[in-house]
């Protein structure tokens, strides 16, 4: 299960499916974008009720919890909850997200193309056609060559929208 999975427990099923056995890029070429970190509610109600939580691990790499909130005691579980690493890759103009679940098994990536416009972050996973790369040269080729192609991303985009942090009063 991946980070997305997160996000198909909740409805899209067709999302977090896929992995690669390489990133699109290493971790040394990473950018790290501050505004990506907190809490991130799942906009689509009809979907899921899933909760992204982005936290710094070691920049420039993410440490993120994706938590389906939908089930409540005794039916929510440890299985509502994946966590993963993830780093940040540009390329032509485009922001990819590399993850890579914490699971003790070895290394796979779910990749994604994601967008932050303000408090809205969309994400849309690669094809099974993109994970099928045994090198990241080869991956970065393919995903420049086809960046605009809608064949490069599956159906479902999945939007979610900050939550505000919550205003601690201060100590009297």
């Amino acid at each position: 299960m991946n980070i997305l999975h997160a996000v198909a427990l909740s409805g899209l099923v067709a999302m977090g499916c896929n992995t690669s056995v390489v990133p699109i890029d290493t971790v040394a070429n990473a950018p790290f974008d501050s505004l990506l970190l907190g809490q991130w509610q799942q906009i689509d109600p009809d979907s899921g009720e899933v909760v992204l939580t982005i936290l710094e691990f070691d920049a420039p790499v993410y440490f993120i919890e994706a938590d389906d909130t939908s089930g409540l005691p005794p039916v929510r579980s440890e299985q509502s909850r994946v966590r993963a690493r993830a780093f940040i890759t540009t390329l032509s103009g485009y922001t990819f997200m590399n993850v890579d679940e914490l699971s003790g098994r070895p290394r796979a990536y779910a990749l994604y193309q994601f967008g932050r416009a303000g408090d809205t972050l969309t994400i849309r996973e690669l094809t099974k056609e993109a994970h099928k790369f045994e090198s990241s040269a080869e991956l970065r080729s393919y995903i420049v060559a086809n960046v605009a192609t809608p064949s490069l991303y599956e159906v479902n985009d999945v939007r979610f929208r900050r939550v505000p942090k919550q205003s601690v009063p201060a100590p009297r």
